[in-house]
């Protein structure tokens, strides 16, 4: 009893100091990211560079970490993620905010570093540790680049600016008032709801994190030489090789092959990270295909 009580306290207090780790940079998301390893380390999106004056187009879904929005900017569409938790959870309870700001910039310093670079980007073909995730994760970075370990190895993999898959793209960060959310109307107001014995709701008196993602249209692509599988298994082997584990198989939160929900990857520096979970897996495997 006393070594389980003592394992669950190292958990929570594991989780905690996660918790306080600084996870955004307040520059505009403009031009080519950091891509040093210290950058890596520490991943951080910039903030949004675009407009803030949103028109809200309707309420796509809710989850347990935030509610989309189907947002126009300049007459673009856009994917608005509002996150429940303005500030960090208690105990072993992650920060969705906090994991997903992580994972959008891994992603994006990791595409940057394959487009930048000179040479392809060689990592271990089938990594299985976390030592394998981190050593790949390593390749994209700039000191990577320099000094690529598996150029040479039996064992790897090349990847390149035209081999590299597509993944959705982020915006940046931004905040959003809990006035201008419970203005909305009811049919597009964040409805309070119980998700997994929690209470999630907006107060028109806080203010709130967001994310700005690419909206992925179902109607967008009606190419039926397109094999959704294939899309979906060169991120799923990307997100794999580049040191990401994924918690979550379920088809829904992906369309037309492109992942939506980033909450479903995360990365080796969270407390999150699990070796049970991480390994390539077939993308029929998830629940649907």
């Amino acid at each position: 009893m006393a070594a389980s009580q003592s394992a669950l306290q190292a958990s929570t207090e594991r989780y905690e100091a996660q918790k306080q780790v600084p996870f955004r940079n307040d520059q505009l998301m403009t031009g080519r990211p950091d891509c040093s390893w210290a950058s890596i380390q520490q991943p951080r999106p910039r903030a949004c560079p675009l407009p803030h004056s949103f028109i809200w187009r309707e309420k796509v879904g809710y989850g347990l970490d935030g509610t989309v929005w189907k947002v126009e900017v300049n007459g673009q569409p856009y994917a608005l993620k509002v996150f429940w938790d303005n500030k960090p959870p208690s105990g072993t309870r992650y920060w969705a905010f906090q994991r997903e700001c992580q994972i959008a910039a891994l992603l994006q310093t990791i595409q940057a570093a394959v487009t930048a670079s000179a040479e392809p980007i060689y990592l271990k073909k089938e990594p299985k540790t976390w030592r394998d995730a981190v050593q790949n994760l390593y390749a994209f970075s700039d000191e990577g680049c320099l000094t690529p370990k598996f150029r040479d190895a039996a064992n790897s993999i090349s990847i390149t600016a035209s081999s590299f898959p597509r993944i959705r793209e982020c915006f940046g960060w931004l905040t959003i008032s809990g006035a201008e959310l419970s203005g909305l109307g009811p049919k597009l107001w964040p409805t309070g709801v119980v998700l997994d014995r929690v209470k999630r709701q907006m107060s028109p008196c806080e203010e709130y994190f967001a994310i700005l993602y690419e909206f992925v249209s179902p109607q967008e692509d009606t190419d039926t030489t397109v094999d959704i599988r294939q899309v979906m298994q060169a991120q799923i082997d990307l997100f794999w090789r580049a040191g990401l584990c994924m918690t979550s198989k379920r088809s829904e939160n992906w369309e037309r092959g492109i992942l939506l929900d980033m909450a479903d990857l995360v990365s080796p520096w969270h407390a999150e990270w699990n070796r049970f979970l991480y390994d390539g897996f077939a993308a029929d495997f998830c629940d649907g295909f």
